[in-house]
């Protein structure tokens, strides 16, 4: 029980915690599960050997129906699970099971299972809050999308790993345009309602897998891996299309919402740091705004001067 409570990072002391039960009660495996939010039980932490997966998942859901714990037999051995709470509300539970060489549960082990499930808890709910408070500096508070921040540093991480991006990867900037005379014109409240317009819109055309981010104002970014050079425009002019029930929203008829869209296709051939892919997007997009907005445009190729 010490070595649960010396350990300070939640997640660490899930893994110390599962580590240290076998041989201290002596037990054959340990697992240690949290309540996600569709109210499922997930798996933190395990160590030794595998427990049957009917009686284990019999146990948890017992323990999510609201038993603080519950003990099943498997022959020659049995299973002990005991609920982890935050504050009398169940948030987990941590399972135990050994053979019958060793013996049946007594008090003390009872009592050591129950003190460590409590510590549990405790690290459950800290998990929970470092989640969302790392979720809260990643994201745009707006829209919900990755923040500039953390774009820049998930897509130089991806570019970084990927040694084969056939059938390809693109780097996608985007600019809402006639966005400031939304605000002018209607209120901050309506040009919010386009961007979060905007962002459901590229999380609809995307997959769970891309990177979708807000980098700030009415400028947004995707960076989609796995997808043909031959398809990058075909995805460009969907989003374009997409975004056509934003004029709604439009400050002047004569001035629509629309996109701009900048293009930066990898070139497998050719090794660009990620600010020069960056930069050939960022080109590709002022070149849409210097013809009038509305539209998309692809970069030359890397090296090769100004966008098509």
């Amino acid at each position: 029980l010490g070595i649960v409570r010396d350990e300070m990072d939640p997640a660490h002391m899930l893994s110390a915690a599962a580590g240290a039960l076998v041989p201290a009660l002596p037990a054959t495996g340990v697992s240690i599960h949290r309540i996600d939010e569709s109210g499922a039980m997930s798996c933190m932490a395990q160590a030794g050997s595998a427990a049957p997966d009917g009686v284990l998942a019999t146990s948890l859901q017992r323990i999510a129906g609201g038993e603080a714990q519950v003990e099943t037999a498997i022959p020659p051995g049995s299973l002990f699970a005991a609920a982890t709470l935050f504050e009398d509300s169940c948030n987990g539970a941590l399972c135990v099971w050994r053979s019958g060489a060793v013996g049946p549960w007594n008090s003390e082990d009872r009592f050591l299972l129950h003190e460590v499930a409590s510590q549990i808890g405790l690290a459950h709910h800290q998990l929970v809050r470092q989640e969302t408070l790392e979720e809260l500096s990643s994201t745009d508070p707006l829209t919900g999308l990755l923040n500039r921040r953390s774009f820049v540093e998930a897509f130089e991480l991806r570019y970084s790993r990927a040694t084969d991006r056939r059938p390809g990867a693109a780097l996608f900037f985007i600019d809402l345009d006639n966005f400031k005379l939304v605000n002018d014109r209607y209120g901050h409240q309506q040009g919010d309602m386009a961007l979060v317009g905007l962002a459901r819109i590229l999380r609809e055309q995307t997959r769970s897998r891309d990177l979708v981010a807000r980098l700030g104002g009415d400028e947004f970014a995707l960076y989609i891996e796995d997808i043909a050079d031959a398809a990058v425009e075909q995805k460009g002019r969907e989003l374009i299309l997409a975004t056509e029930h934003l004029r709604a929203l439009s400050g002047d008829a004569d001035h629509p919402l629309g996109l701009s869209i900048g293009i930066a296709i990898c070139d497998p051939e050719r090794r660009e740091v990620p600010t020069d892919l960056m930069a050939r997007a960022d080109q590709a997009m002022y070149a849409v705004k210097r013809r009038g907005k509305g539209g998309l445009s692809l970069a030359a190729p890397a090296g090769s001067g100004e966008p098509s």
